[in-house]
């Protein structure tokens, strides 16, 4: 699940996750994205409708990201096997 919340977040799509696992891991509250605590269905309601304000970043502020994207993720897997 962390994977997709991250593969969001570096395309600049505002994410809403539950504080579970990996999935909050890569998220700066208010400024990727929203983070509510399990299970709690008030914080999850006022996450999505205060999404609506949400100005969506220049896709140009997340390079500086530690998310690695597909290309970096291949690479790593293929060393994996060839080194």
């Amino acid at each position: 699940f962390g994977m997709a919340v991250r593969e969001a977040t570096v395309r600049g799509v505002w994410v809403i996750a539950m504080n579970a696992g990996g999935m909050a891991e890569d998220l700066i509250p208010g400024q990727n994205g929203i983070v509510t605590p399990m299970g709690n269905f008030d914080n999850f309601n006022e996450a999505v409708c205060s999404s609506f304000d949400f100005k969506r970043p220049a896709s140009d502020n997340l390079q500086d990201s530690n998310i690695r994207n597909f290309a970096e993720q291949a690479e790593e897997l293929i060393s994996q096997f060839y080194n």
